[in-house]
C-alpha cells in the first residue's frame, strides 16, 4: 500500500502501479495498523508510539535528532530493526522487512511492548517520583543522592 498523505492527491496519469499494490490519497494510520505486519518509518516519536501501541514491529531508518537512540533502543528491545541510515536502499529495507517477517520473535516482542504500554501511567509515575523526591528518596524507596548542596 502506498499512501500519498494528502486528501484528494493522486499519482500522475500513466504511472505504472503493480497489481498487488494499492495507492490511496490519505488514510488514518490507526486504521492501517490493524492490518500491518511491519512498519517502516524514520523513527519519529509519533510513528514509534503508534507502532508500539498496535504491537507492530518496526524497521527504522533515521539519523537526525534522537532517532539514532530511539532506533538503537527499539532494536535492543527486540521489536525493531535499525537500518542505521537515513536513506537506505530498497534492498536494505527489503532485507530488514524479511528479517522481521521471517522471525516471530519481533512480533512477539512488539505485542509484549504493546501490553506493557497499556499498563503504563506516566503521569502517576511522575507524581510519585516528585512526591518521593520531596522526602529525599526515589519512588522505589531508595535514598536520593543529591548533587546539589542544600542551603
Amino acid at each position: 500500500m502506498v499512501v500519498l498523505g494528502i486528501k484528494g492527491a493522486s499519482l500522475p496519469s500513466g504511472t505504472n502501479i503493480p497489481e498487488n499494490c494499492y495507492v490511496g490519497d490519505y488514510i488514518l494510520y490507526t486504521e492501517l495498523f490493524k492490518y500491518a505486519s511491519v512498519f517502516v518509518a524514520n523513527g519519529g516519536y509519533g510513528g514509534v508510539n503508534l507502532s508500539i501501541s498496535h504491537g507492530v514491529p518496526i524497521v527504522i531508518g533515521g539519523i537526525d535528532g534522537d532517532k539514532p537512540l530511539t532506533s538503537a533502543r527499539l532494536e535492543w528491545s527486540g521489536c525493531g530493526f535499525d537500518l542505521k541510515r537515513a536513506t537506505p536502499t530498497p534492498e536494505q529495507v527489503r532485507h530488514a522487512v524479511d528479517v522481521i517477517q521471517s522471525n516471530p520473535k519481533y512480533r512477539k516482542r512488539a505485542l509484549e511492548m504493546q501490553q506493557e504500554a497499556k499498563t503504563c501511567d506516566p503521569l502517576s509515575t511522575i507524581v510519585e517520583e516528585i512526591n518521593a523526591m520531596a522526602e529525599g528518596k526515589h519512588a522505589d524507596g531508595t535514598k536520593l543522592e543529591s548533587f546539589v548542596s542544600r542551603r
